[in-house]
């Protein structure tokens, strides 16, 4: 989805990362932009998990919140594929799972089996949404920059410093 989309939210210049939320239900996608619309990234929407991969492969955002129970391609798939797409990355997105499950087992399974980063029970908490996101923005933040700084390391171990040649 471009910042064009109907459904994004305008591109704040100083903000480098992107969410994208995906739900099959319309009023969790709305809570969840009314919560994280002061937050100043721009938001991505989808509506279903077949929606929201098609619009990660085009848009790559930084930060997914997804359901786990959606048509098409469940949030653990949706999980899956992403990390999937990302193997060889330094750059990995956080990935934050909204379900109604609670089990250990279930937990397990997000962790370990589709590599989310973060858990938020249905129905959830404003003030744990906020903070959880903001966790996880700071993260990818942090990530952001030690690979920026990594570049800029690999560039100046290869180029001699009086002549400037690579």
């Amino acid at each position: 989805m471009s910042p064009n989309h109907p459904d994004a939210t305008p591109q704040n210049p100083e903000s480098p990362m992107r969410i994208l939320i995906a739900d099959d239900d319309t009023v969790i996608r709305s809570l969840i932009q009314r919560v994280l619309r002061d937050e100043g990234y721009p938001m991505l929407i989808a509506k279903d998990g077949k929606e929201a991969w098609r619009i990660y492969q085009e848009e790559r955002p930084e930060l997914v919140i997804t359901d786990w129970e959606m048509p098409g391609l469940t949030g653990i798939e949706l999980c899956k594929k992403i990390r999937k797409a990302n193997e060889e990355s330094p750059l990995q997105p956080f990935i934050l799972m909204l379900t109604s499950r609670s089990t250990k087992e279930d937990l397990a399974t997000g962790f370990f089996e589709a590599l989310s980063n973060e858990f938020i029970a249905k129905p959830f908490n404003r003030i744990e949404l906020l903070a959880r996101f903001r966790a996880g923005a700071k993260s990818m933040a942090l990530q952001m920059e030690l690979e920026k700084q990594r570049k800029i390391n690999e560039t100046l171990a290869m180029t001699d410093s009086l002549t400037g040649l690579v």
